[in-house]
């Protein structure tokens, strides 16, 4: 009889304790499981050890998100526990013996890439790009390759050093590849390098470099859908925003991950509140931005460990969404209620991300 049950990580450890089960396990996105122990987790995928059977490597596009429970790991339970409830400060004295063991390198691994991101929270952008390095370093293949590629774009924009920023993506780029990196990984980079230029609001070679990711075959649907939301991103910079449009909804009904339906409903939002502003303001157009954007501050936010760019941005939109409509509201009670909103999301982002660029206006 099979049990249909989803437990928590905490909860399926002390049962496997219980029932005497010592294995890890790999939930799959089909929701059939796999036990026996994780060897490796490389950029391509997990090398596997099953209970029956030999080796095999499972790629990223079959497992479920957060779908790995690791057998005797009650420390990094308790330390990514910390990390998720936002206690950044516990987490990197939590990570920091485990990311020291080399006993363990999978634990290891996720342990410094966890360190690098609550470093980032904190502010500690230093701190963070060394942890990162010694990643790449200890992990050439590693599974977190393209987002220790994002963490430096986000490093480097938050210290105003993008020209740097390219550099650091060509070293990463390289050692990857003399590591052993499968080479469609030099195409993700390029949604990396596209973010860069964006930043920089060179849209025309933005484009191009996000063009390289979502035109490729074999790469990743999570790279080329980056690709595809870089290049709307830059075409509604550059003016064409019927076909910025167009990319942005297709997106939206895509299988995806939730940054990437984020940011594809952002996208919509900042076209729809561009013309909401318009002329005297447009309550009805500002009220759809609105909604894009609260998408991706509640049904879209980001996983523990993943990028929040998309969520700040998402918080940003509504806060200047609720901001205009305070603004063109003709009754008092609406003008008032849509500034204390506006002020509420304002606070919420200062208080999750402190760093963040988005906070700039508002």
């Amino acid at each position: 009889m099979q049990l249909k049950l989803t437990l928590s990580t905490t909860a399926f450890l002390c049962f496997a304790l219980l029932s005497g089960a010592r294995a890890d396990t790999i939930t799959l996105k089909d929701g059939k499981t796999e036990s026996g122990k994780v060897k490796a987790e490389d950029y391509a995928g997990v090398t596997f050890d099953p209970s029956k059977g030999d080796d095999k490597l499972i790629p990223w596009a079959e497992i479920a998100a957060n779908g790995i429970t690791y057998d005797g790991a009650e420390e990094f339970v308790a330390a990514k526990e910390a990390f998720d409830g936002g206690r950044f400060d516990e987490a990197v004295a939590s990570f920091a013996p485990l990311a020291k063991d080399a006993k363990k390198p999978v634990l290891r691994q996720n342990s410094l890439y966890y360190t690098a991101r609550a470093q980032m929270m904190l502010g500690k952008f230093e701190e963070a790009m060394g942890t990162l390095e010694a990643l790449t370093k200890d992990f050439g293949k590693s599974r977190w390759l393209m987002d220790v590629g994002e963490s430096i774009v986000a490093i480097h924009a938050a210290k105003k050093d993008l020209a740097n920023a390219g550099k650091a993506l060509d070293k990463l780029g390289s050692d990857a590849s003399a590591a052993g990196v499968d080479a469609s990984f030099d195409k993700a980079v390029q949604v990396l390098k596209g973010r860069v230029f964006e930043e920089q609001k060179d849209y025309s070679k933005a484009r191009a470099a996000y063009g390289v990711a979502a035109s490729a075959s074999g790469l990743d649907a999570r790279i080329v859908q980056l690709g595809k939301l870089g290049e709307a991103r830059c075409t509604a910079a550059t003016g064409d925003k019927v076909k910025a449009e167009g990319i942005f909804r297709a997106l939206t009904r895509e299988d995806a991950s939730n940054a990437i339906l984020a940011g594809a409903w952002n996208g919509l939002g900042e076209l729809m509140l561009e013309e909401g502003k318009k002329g005297k303001g447009d309550a009805e157009k500002i009220t759809d931005a609105l909604y894009c954007f609260l998408r991706g501050v509640v049904q879209y936010p980001p996983l523990p460990g993943d990028s929040t760019l998309e969520h700040e941005r998402a918080i940003a939109g509504a806060a200047q969404s609720f901001r205009f409509l305070s603004q063109i509201d003709s009754k008092a009670e609406g003008k008032r209620y849509n500034k204390e909103r506006a002020d509420q999301h304002a606070a919420m982002l200062r208080n999750r991300y402190p760093n963040s660029s988005f906070l700039q206006g508002l």
